[in-house]
């Protein structure tokens, strides 16, 4: 086997896996968690002219982080040594008459369970890591191993188990393993297990997965199965102009209409990347003003990624920045948004060059 495609993939695993387990499935692509002091340690607004700035503030973003439920620790995972792993001989994993490998599910289920029952617990969390990286190896390793992962996302039903085996699997690039989520993702009759199976076309970010995913957005009512869907539309590269429409329409109705901030906050970014004009850029502009900072943050991050230097743009993000009851991730957003339009015009840049000074006074201080 590729060693080097097994050391990607544990790595990864490692640090995307355990985020499946804080308490709902989440995608690899799910944004970083809004700090609690998103405008002071209070929670109460800041005022004009002493609004705290945090420069490494996260920054929702489209794709590879955890979810706002799901907060990943970072040390714990890399905390966790890869062995090195040696190349298996010809014929070292069995002869073709013998029996399915012993793929040893049960203790990294098991261990997936504990870890969301007790997030906090380091050696637990650390635990479900090397289950998972063990089971990992001998996905990539040995196909029959593979089939028998995806017999048991199959019939498992309980969200922790759902999500370590959606996490093992989703770094497994095999059209055994993409066609069975998508089965899974139309037909499963648990929305959890759909759910999961989203997961995976997420992971593998295949253009199978927009048609299902657009689908159950329209239709269906669970949160979390919608979430999901929402995190497996595909990016747009490839993607005629025509193709394109159903995706930036649902997407611009999800952001208009939806109660569910993450929800709303996904298809802004999204429709940072599908718009195919300036003004399929609209409903990301009056995000800028949705009442939720989550959103407000996602709408900047998306002009970020829109690219596109248009007076409207410049002025929204620049009132944004000037406005000093902005909170803290929508500012910073904001602002990096303008530097990556750059050159701007004399007000804009005014603004920016105002808000930088701001920020490495802020850092200074620290």
């Amino acid at each position: 086997m590729d060693t080097r495609q097994l050391a990607t993939g544990v790595a990864l695993l490692l640090a995307v896996g355990l985020g499946f387990l804080g308490g709902r499935l989440s995608a690899p692509e799910a944004s970083p968690p809004p700090r609690a002091d998103r405008r002071g340690s209070t929670g109460a607004a800041a005022t004009a002219g002493a609004r705290r700035h945090s420069p490494d503030a996260p920054r929702p973003a489209p794709r590879g982080e955890a979810s706002a439920s799901a907060e990943l620790d970072h040390d714990a995972l890399g905390a966790a040594p890869l062995a090195p792993v040696e190349e298996a001989d010809e014929g070292e994993e069995g002869d073709e008459g013998d029996g399915a490998p012993a793929l040893d599910l049960a203790a990294m289920l098991d261990a997936a369970r504990r870890a969301q029952a007790d997030p906090e617990d380091h050696d637990v969390r650390e635990e479900a890591s090397d289950r998972m990286g063990e089971v990992l190896e001998q996905l990539l390793a040995d196909p029959r191993a593979v089939t028998q992962a995806l017999e048991a996302l199959a019939q498992a039903t309980d969200p922790s188990e759902l999500g370590a085996l959606a996490a093992v699997l989703g770094q497994v690039r095999d059209p055994e393993v993409e066609e069975a989520a998508i089965r899974l993702a139309q037909r499963a009759p648990d929305p959890r297990r759909r759910a999961a199976a989203f997961d995976i076309l997420d992971a593998f970010d295949t253009p199978a997965a927009r048609g299902l995913a657009l689908e159950a957005l329209t239709r269906e009512q669970d949160l979390e199965l919608r979430r999901a869907a929402l995190r497996a539309v595909p990016e747009p590269e490839g993607t005629s102009q025509d193709a394109a429409g159903p995706v930036v329409r649902q997407l611009t109705q999800l952001l208009r209409d939806d109660a569910d901030p993450e929800l709303r906050r996904r298809s802004a970014m999204l429709l940072g990347r599908w718009a195919r004009d300036e003004a399929e850029l609209d409903p990301v502009l009056r995000a800028l003003q949705d009442p939720d900072p989550v959103v407000r943050g996602g709408a900047a991050f998306a002009l970020e990624i829109a690219q596109r230097r248009s007076p409207r743009v410049l002025e929204a993000l620049t009132a944004v920045l000037a406005d000093p009851q902005t909170d803290v991730d929508t500012a910073e957003n904001a602002w990096k948004a303008l530097g990556a339009l750059a050159p701007l015009p004399p007000a804009s840049a005014e603004v920016y060059d105002a808000y930088r000074e701001e920020r490495t006074a802020a850092l200074e201080a620290r």
